[in-house]
């Protein structure tokens, strides 16, 4: 029985080594070799059914208040069914939010030492740094070097051109992600004290290549969370940390590969001082954040109750399908809300949006005094300006960092 139980905990430790590879590529991988694009999926449900096997009394009675997140998913269903949505559409969004969910069970229930979070960190900081380093090359190479070929012939809006879209192939995803291993980094350097200097070159690099994105949303949001969880705590130690490498970055790494692309900068530079600007509200009004709101806010008085159903309103699924409800209101099919806030209430209206709150809620609760709680602000703050939970690398870490967070009891030193 032992022996079943190591091989079982060798199996989980290994699915979430792949995972953290795997993800932060994923969009690389399924260019390549399409076969791929489900690989990620495969190994969660393959990681909760070794789970689910191993602990199905304790997931039925320590995870009820989970119930609410079920419950929101059935309401998003039952509404897209009643608006017409085709099936295929509505299990692709349901994927995109339960799958990533599945893996809060995993890791609340594995057993996990603190030497297998070391490992964990170093794999991250490993990955961010791989990626850092390939998205300045497509910088400096205007994206002609280690770029798919597709990918380089993309015809790119002027004020994206010179933005570092990277493996993941998204400028906002990519700072993203590699936000969330600059601050496991900072977490690294205090189990790792010996490698201080390797870790401070890589903060460096990381925060060059996020600043080299140009996502503003990005860097809002995780400086906003940073704040409020340095005044509830009273520790200022990594809101400094950041603030100092962040400066290095500019100066080492941001500056000189704008002199080096030959680029004044200025149309990309643009994008931090200009977000408040008459032009960029109007551009917004017109076909951007502002827009999504206005539309949003519209149907949602048309369907207040339950909403319109999944795949019906700005999501990877109204992407790939036709949303029945975009012709009535005069909606683009290219249309991305990139607000998960007004995706949300549009879809599963007051009912759906309070079971959602409701489980954002319980989660809360159980973190609010771990550090795990920092992203749970990011999410907060970050899906007023992305749909944080179709982000399959946010979701990886912060539905693995929660359930950490609730198994901290289950660690123990080797």
């Amino acid at each position: 029985m032992r022996i079943g139980g190591v091989l079982m905990t060798r199996f989980t430790k290994y699915g979430l080594i792949f995972l953290l590879i795997y993800f932060p590529i994923r969009q690389l991988l399924a260019e390549i070799y399409p076969v791929t694009r489900f690989a990620g999926d495969i190994v969660i449900l393959a990681l909760f059914a070794q789970t689910a096997i191993e602990r199905k009394r304790l997931l039925v009675t320590r995870y009820r208040f989970i119930l609410y997140f079920f419950l929101f998913l059935l309401v998003g269903s039952v509404s897209a069914l009643l608006t017409g949505v085709i099936p295929i559409a509505i299990l692709m969004q349901i994927r995109a939010f339960l799958i990533p969910a599945l893996l809060l069970f995993v890791a609340c229930e594995m057993l996990i030492t603190k030497k297998d979070i070391q490992h964990l960190l170093w794999i991250s900081f490993f990955m961010g740094c791989a990626l850092s380093i390939h998205g300045l090359i497509e910088k400096l190479s205007h994206r002609t070097l280690l770029v798919p070929e597709t990918w380089q012939s993309w015809e790119l809006a002027a004020v994206n051109s010179d933005r570092i879209y990277g493996l993941v192939a998204n400028p906002n995803v990519l700072a993203v992600y590699l936000m969330i291993v600059f601050f496991l980094t900072l977490y690294l350097k205090k189990l790792a004290a010996n490698y201080s200097v390797l870790l401070n070159i890589g903060l460096v690099l990381l925060a060059g290549t996020i600043l080299l994105t140009y996502s503003r949303g990005t860097l809002i949001a995780f400086g906003l969370a940073l704040l409020i969880l340095s005044l509830m705590k009273k520790k200022w130690n990594y809101l400094v940390q950041t603030a100092l490498f962040f400066s290095l970055a500019i100066a080492l790494v941001y500056f000189p590969i704008d002199q080096i692309t030959e680029n004044t900068g200025k149309e990309t530079s643009d994008r931090f001082v200009d977000m408040f600007s008459e032009k960029r509200i109007q551009q917004s009004a017109s076909g951007g954040r502002v827009f999504v709101v206005k539309k949003g806010v519209q149907i949602f008085i048309d369907h207040p109750v339950v909403g319109t159903g999944f795949g019906t309103y700005g999501s990877a699924a109204t992407v790939s399908f036709e949303s029945p409800i975009y012709d009535r209101y005069d909606i683009p099919s290219s249309m991305y809300a990139d607000n998960q806030y007004m995706q949300i209430l549009v879809e599963t209206g007051i009912i759906g949006t309070l079971f959602m709150l409701l489980f954002i809620y319980q989660l809360a609760k159980r973190t609010r005094h771990s550090y795990v709680f920092f992203l749970m602000l990011v999410g907060l703050i970050g899906s007023t300006f992305y749909s944080m939970l179709e982000d399959k690398t946010f979701t990886l870490y912060f539905y693995l960092a929660i359930g950490f967070a609730l198994n901290q009891r289950r660690l123990f030193h080797e």
